[in-house]
Parts: structure tokens; sequence; C-alpha cells
């Protein structure tokens, strides 16, 4: 053993004397080292190269990999993978990254080594955010979060939080990074960890810039840059690059451009691809902004260069958008397209219905995992109190009988059943918890809903209008029969988004109530259905419908809108008296019967009728959305509908309870 030391000393000397130079006292040096202090002799040599010469790195972590493996040493096992993993990582090389850091996860989850599980969880979720696939990012970043709780491990819990909350922040879902910035921040100042905070501060303020708090992002830029060395670059350039974008978003060209290139002269110094491709797509925007197109398509070249080299999704989509509307303002329509096709191949592959529930069964998954925990504690806990009890109630049963074993057993079911009512309490708060996290998670999905029909507006607006026009510049029957085809596509795909849209809203926006003129409101409704319908068909009202009423005027037009307008698309042609009627009637509660003599519904489709998506006819290509519509409205207004008969006549109503009452409450809120 002393004679292994002192080569271990010889070597780490003739590294500092020789440097680089693998000369033969080094090779005598490594030969005169026992086979099982190999692995962390070559760990060493692998961190002194890593950053200089990181081929030379990468043979050393192999060969630490290749003696530890053999040996049994895990915890230098563990640490060649993760060497290998972030050398491969550099290299660009992801998929074989992640297969290392993979087999070094399961090599200390195996072995209960908790302290690498928080780095390898980390370093992993770094790959997946570096690919813009989030959904396994934060899976991993809340593993290493608990990982690190485990443990008590202070500064990767603030690491682990500020991932979190970068992930929602590119996902658009700004107050709930802000939450997890917030929660990064206050460990870090509890506990005297300021190493990494203007990192945090600076994302923090990304996130008031998003939500349009512009003056308080600008005020924690230049707060980091007034408390930051000029030694620490990469604060520097983050926080200059904030500055630009805070001021891009209120289209102040001049000053964007002006912090875009102090921070692009910084990344260029220091070699940041990454960020200068980021720099660089906001500096084209802005060139594309002064109409200077060719200066823009350089710096978005140069930009979508350096991403493709990183591999960076993110930025990829974002360069090919640009591209597109560069082409299309400068009437190259053919390039606008096709830039137009990989824009939407990217943000598909990034955003998406998958994307959004991994993302959602992550943090489910980790809530769960964090009470089985809980529940794994107590239940510990309980099966040392039953041994306790068992070897008491057994020294006690030598002195007495039967008397002592009958108090013993009361006391004993006494206890366990204070317990079982805590365990009781305790899951039922769980549920409470995991319930609100569910409502939660809808109201995410309505967002992402949402924003993912806004955007896909864009390309259908450009797809329609190209249509248009290639039926202009060439004039062919055929060509012409097709291009209507595509264009009837696009018309009925932007109805089905505009329709999304509107459950969206239902969803989420807070219900206004106010005074509506009943009859002006059906009697608009009636007009857009008369003239979206060729047919004749006579409508009555029916009942002592009230002139006013009180309530949400956006939600009442939803509903009557969505049933008026279903009677009127299924009137039945085999009728030669076509009618709908509606009857209303208010005491005091309102209660609207829309009757119509259509085509019906059949029998065996009654219970799905208010599905999403669900079509009764199967000769009609609609989207299925609109009685789900008027239901989710008639939901927000606390009322019921209902298929009252199925076919001549078909008859729904629907009920709202109190919208005359509380008048006086209501009047104050509507002024």
């Amino acid at each position: 053993m002393v004679k292994t030391y002192i080569g271990l000393l010889f070597l780490c000397f003739s590294i500092v004397t020789h440097g680089q130079q693998r000369d033969q006292v080094l090779i005598d040096s490594i030969e005169s080292i026992s086979p099982e202090n190999l692995d962390s002799l070559y760990y060493n040599l692998f961190v002194k190269y890593r950053v200089k010469n990181p081929s030379l790195a990468e043979e050393y972590a192999l060969l630490s990999y290749d003696y530890a493996k053999p040996s049994y040493d895990h915890n230098y096992l563990i640490r060649s993978l993760n060497a290998l993993g972030y050398l491969n990582k550099q290299k660009q090389n992801v998929q074989k990254a992640v297969e290392y850091y993979t087999e070094a996860i399961n090599i200390a989850s195996e072995f209960g080594i908790e302290d690498r599980l928080v780095f390898l969880y980390n370093n992993l979720g770094n790959i997946y955010t570096s690919t813009s696939q989030f959904d396994k990012a934060v899976d991993n970043y809340l593993k290493s979060l608990q990982s690190a709780r485990r443990i008590e491990n202070i500064n990767e819990q603030a690491i682990a939080l500020n991932n979190i909350g970068l992930i929602n922040y590119k996902l658009g879902n700004f107050e709930e990074a802000i939450a997890y910035y917030l929660d990064a921040l206050e460990i870090r100042k509890a506990n005297d960890l300021y190493e990494d905070i203007n990192t945090t501060y600076i994302n923090l303020a990304l996130c008031y810039n998003a939500i349009g708090n512009r003056q308080e992002a600008i005020n924690a830029f230049n707060s980091v840059l007034n408390n930051t060395s000029d030694s620490d670059k990469d604060v520097i350039i983050d926080a200059y690059f904030g500055l630009g974008k805070t001021h891009f978003d209120q289209n102040r060209n001049a000053e964007a451009e002006r912090f875009f290139n102090l921070a692009h002269d910084l990344a260029e110094s220091d070699g940041e691809i990454k960020k200068l491709s980021s720099i660089e797509y906001y500096l084209a925007y802005i060139r594309f902004r002064n109409n200077d197109i060719s200066k823009a398509l350089i710096l978005l070249n140069s930009s979508h260069e350096k991403a493709q080299k990183i591999n960076s999704w993110e930025r990829l989509k974002n360069n090919y958008e640009l591209f597109s509307n560069i082409y299309e303002k400068n009437s190259d329509y053919l390039h606008a397209f096709n830039n137009m096709k990989q824009f939407v191949a990217y943000k598909d592959s990034i955003f998406n219905e998958q994307l959004a529930e991994k993302f959602k069964d992550a943090f489910v998954n980790y809530q769960e995992s964090i009470s089985d925990e809980i529940i794994a504690g107590q239940q510990q806990r309980i099966k040392k109190s039953r041994q306790f009890a068992f070897l008491l109630g057994l020294s006690l049963v030598f002195a007495t009988v039967v008397v002592i074993l009958l108090y013993r057993n009361n006391q004993y079911r006494r206890r366990m059943n204070e317990k079982l009512d805590g365990l009781v309490k305790e899951r039922t708060n769980e549920l409470i918890n995991t319930n609100e996290k569910l409502i939660k998670s809808r109201e995410d999905l309505n967002n992402f809903l949402y924003k993912t029909s806004h955007d896909i507006r864009g390309p259908i607006a450009t797809l329609m209008g190209l249509t248009n026009l290639t039926r202009l510049e060439y004039p062919n029957e055929n060509i012409d029969f097709f291009l209507r085809k595509i264009d009837s596509t696009a018309e009925h795909l932007n109805e089905i988004i505009n329709r999304l849209t509107i459950i969206s809203h239902i969803s989420t926006q807070p219900v206004t109530i106010e005074k509506i003129n009943l009859f002006e409101l059906i009697h608009k409704i009636i007009k857009d259905c008369e003239s979206q319908y060729s047919r004749k068909i006579q409508f009555k009202i029916k009942g002592n419908p009230p002139d006013f009423i009180h309530s949400d005027k956006v939600l009442m037009e939803y509903i009557l809108h969505s049933l008026l307008n279903n009677s009127y698309k299924y009137a039945s042609d085999k009728e030669s008296n076509p009618f709908i009627e509606l009857k209303v009637t208010a005491d005091p509660d309102l209660s609207m019967t829309i009757t119509d003599n259509g085509i019906g519904i059949q029998k065996k489709y009654a219970d799905r009728i208010f599905d999403l998506f669900f079509v009764a006819n199967e000769k009609d290509h609609g989207a299925g959305i609109g009685l789900y519509q008027a239901m989710l409205a008639v939901e927000r207004l606390r009322g019921s509908i209902s298929l009252k008969r199925l076919s001549k006549p078909t008859v729904f109503k629907v009920s709202l309870n109190g919208i005359n009452k509380n008048e006086k409450e209501l009047n104050q809120v509507i002024g």
C-alpha cells in the first residue's frame, strides 16, 4: 500500500513537470501502480486534460472505465461514465452521451449512491434541454431535485429549481417559471450560496419581460451588471442579451441592437457558439424590421450555421420562421413556403400533445414519488412501533398474566387507531393536493391549446395565400381543382382551430355578468344562421321571454349559436315545412328549449353527442365541436343542458339557475 501511494505521488509530480508529454517517466509511474488503483489514476488524468486536450482526456476516461468495471469500483465506474457522457456532449454526440449517463444512473440507483444521482440526473436533463426534449429534461431535473432533497444538498436543490424554471420559460409557462426561480433564490439567500445567483436573476428578469413587466426586467439586468465582476463573462453576456431582448420586444430596435452587439462581441471572444447563434438571430430580425434584407440574410445564415453545428432544435425552428418571413417580404414565395414547412416540422417535433401529456405526467410522477416516500417512512415507523409493542408485551407477560395483557392490548389498539386516523388524514390531504395539481394541469393544457391554435393560424394563412397566388399566376383547370381542394381543407382546419380557441376561451376566461338584450342576441344569431344556410326554415319564438337578462353575454352567445346552428345545419330535406322553435321562460330561472323537425339523432348516439370531436351523422364532415362548446359554456354558467327527444321533433333543453337573482348585486357589478 505504501508503494502504491508513493507511485501515485510520483506520477502526479511527473504530470506537473512534463504537462502533456507521456514520456517514459510517466509510463514507468503508471506501471508501478497496482491495477486496482489505475481507475482513479486515469480519472484524475481525465480531469487534468478535459479542457486543454479533450481527445487525450477521452482516452483516460475510457481507461478509467475499463479498469473500474472488472474491479467493481462503482464510485469510479460512475465517475468515468459521467466523464464519457460529458465529453460526448461536448462533441455533440447526443445519443452516445445519453447512453453513458443512463448507464451511470442505473448503477448509482442499484447501489443507492444518491450523491452521484443528483449530478447525473442534472447532466442528463441538460442534454435533453439542448435538444428541446423538454418532457424528458424536466423529468430528470425533478429526479435531481428529489435526490438533492434526500441528501439535503442545498446547492443542487437550487440548481434543479432553476433548471425546472428554465424549461417552463421555454414552454411559455412564465408564471410557473417565476415561482421556481423565486424558490431557487430563496434557498440561495437563506444558505449564503451566491455563486450562481446572478444567473437566476437573469432568468427571472427574462420572465418579467415575457409577461410585460419591462421596466422591472431592465432594472434586474442592470443590477446584475452592476454587481458582476468583469471576469464573469457568461453572466455579462446573458445580461446584455436580456437587455437586448427586452428592448427588442418593445420595438426599440436601435437600443436592442446596441446591447445585442455588446453581447455578440463578448460571446465571439469566448467562442460561445450557442449564444452567438441566438444573438445573430435577433440582430437579423432587427435588420428585417429595418428592411435591410441582404444584411438580415447574412446574419441569419450565420446563426443557422451555428445552430446546425450544435443541433439546436429550438434555434433552428425560429430561424426557419424568420427565413420564411424574409423571403415572403422579398416576394420569393417558393423559398418562403419551403422554410415555413421546415418551421412547422420543427415546431411539431418540439411542441405537441405528447409533450404536454408527458410534461404533466413528469410532475404527477414526482408528486406521487414524494407521497410514496412519506408513506413508506410512516409504514417503517409503524413497523418499529409494532416490534416495540411486541417485545414490551412479551416482557410484561412474566410479571402479570391476564390483566396486564388486556391493558397492553387496549393501549396498542388505541395507538394503532390514532396512527391509522393520522394516515387517513394525510392521505386525504395528499388527494386534495393531487386534485389541485390536476386542475392546474388542466389549466396549463388549456393555455397550451390556446397558444398552439394561435401559432397554427399563421401557417394556414400562408398556405391559403400561396394557393390563391398560384391560382392567379398559373391558370390551369387541373391545377385549379387541386388548389381549391387544398384551400377548402385549409379553411376547414382553420374553422376547427377557431372552435378550439373558443373552447379554450370558454374554459379560461372569467365570467363577466352584464345586462343582455335577449331579443337582440337571438335576432343576431338567426341572421348569421340564415346567411350561412340557403334553406328556408320557419323560425318561431315561444313562451314568455324576458326583454333583458343578467348573464355573461359571450357565453350566452356561444350556447344559443351552437344549438340554433346545429338545428339549421341538420334540417331535413324531406320535410315540406321545416321549422325551428325556441321557447324561453324565466320563472325565475331561465329555461330555453330548442325544438326542430330535422334529421334527428340515432338512439345509439344519444349518450355521446356532447363529446368533443363526436359527429352523430356519418355523412357529415363537421368537426364535432359545436355541442361540446355549448355544454362547456352552460357548465361555466353553472347550468345544465340535455337532449330531451331524439327525433320528430328533436328537443334540447338548457336551464340556467338564478339568472335574475341578486339583481341589486349584479347591477353594482354592471356599474
